[in-house]
């Protein structure tokens, strides 16, 4: 058989004796083939490759084992990956059998998942209480609690990209809620939500990123982070267990709200306009 064929890897040549792994595809949780040394923001993958039927292989980064998958009577294995976090993988796979004889590295790159709201056109106005679910994952959650002001959130020009410029106050009280999915829960790792923001007026001088998720025995949890209006982002982690927090309009996921009123007593009169640029998660 030639070196081409067995570059190929069909599931004949992956029965020879010191036949070494082979790792075919890497396709995402949407099914989406991933070129080699490409870049995606899913953090849960599928591998499969070829090896020596009916023996066991790891799956390693670089050094470190990710999972040990047995292969098929066919030659075939399969390893699905999950709760991935934002680095360059160097996957390969390693049959213990042999001399343990190792495929070439298969470099791919897991970033933050990121909404610029490019897909809404400029003008584009949210609905108070009406959840808006991007494709990212986000969800935007305008809401005015016992009060008829609008938070009169809507799409602006931002550079060349998009941005939602809204009303914040606790007087009355108006939030853009936002929602971070994309996870399973509890959370086996923490995750962090960057906000980068822009306050287009303000009677005040600090804005708050509060969190908001559901502990193990579904109570809410809150914490937030603070910086000055010029500082232009501020994130939040959200802690191993978190559960989501939920709402009743179809709304499910990690909490996040600007606010340059939080825990301002006596509330602060008037309105506090913000842009919000862009929200990007990680795990």
């Amino acid at each position: 058989m030639s070196n081409s064929q067995l570059s190929k890897g069909s599931p004949t040549s992956a029965n020879q004796p010191d036949q070494a792994p082979t790792i075919d595809s890497v396709v995402d949780e949407k099914g989406s083939e991933l070129p080699p040394d490409g870049e995606v923001t899913a953090n849960t993958l599928t591998l499969r490759g070829q090896a020596l039927a009916n023996k066991t292989i790891q799956v390693l980064d670089g050094s470190t084992v990710l999972k040990t998958e047995t292969v098929g009577a066919d030659g075939l294995w399969i390893s699905t990956l999950t709760g991935l976090t934002d680095k360059r993988y160097a996957f390969k796979a390693k049959g213990e059998y042999d001399a343990n004889p190792e495929s070439e590295i298969r470099y791919l790159t897991i970033r933050a998942i990121c909404e610029d709201f490019t897909s809404l056109p400029i003008g584009f106005q949210f609905d108070d209480w009406v959840p808006h679910h991007f494709d990212s994952g986000l969800i935007v959650f305008p809401s005015n609690p016992n009060t008829p002001a609008s938070v009169d959130a809507v799409i602006v020009e931002n550079g060349s990209a998009h941005a939602i410029s809204h009303l914040d106050s606790t007087n009355p009280p108006l939030y853009l809620d936002m929602y971070v999915t994309n996870y399973a829960y509890p959370l086996i790792r923490p995750v962090t939500v960057t906000v980068s923001f822009e306050v287009l007026y303000s009677d005040v001088k600090v804005i708050h990123l509060r969190g908001e998720y559901l502990n193990s025995a579904g109570g809410p949890e809150h914490f937030y982070s603070s910086v000055d209006n010029a500082a232009g982002s501020v994130c939040v982690t959200f802690p191993v267990g978190a559960h989501p927090y939920s709402r009743p309009e179809d709304v499910t996921g990690l909490r996040v709200f600007l606010t340059s009123h939080l825990h301002v007593s006596p509330p602060i009169p008037g309105s506090t306009r913000i842009q919000v640029n862009s929200v990007c998660w990680s795990q």
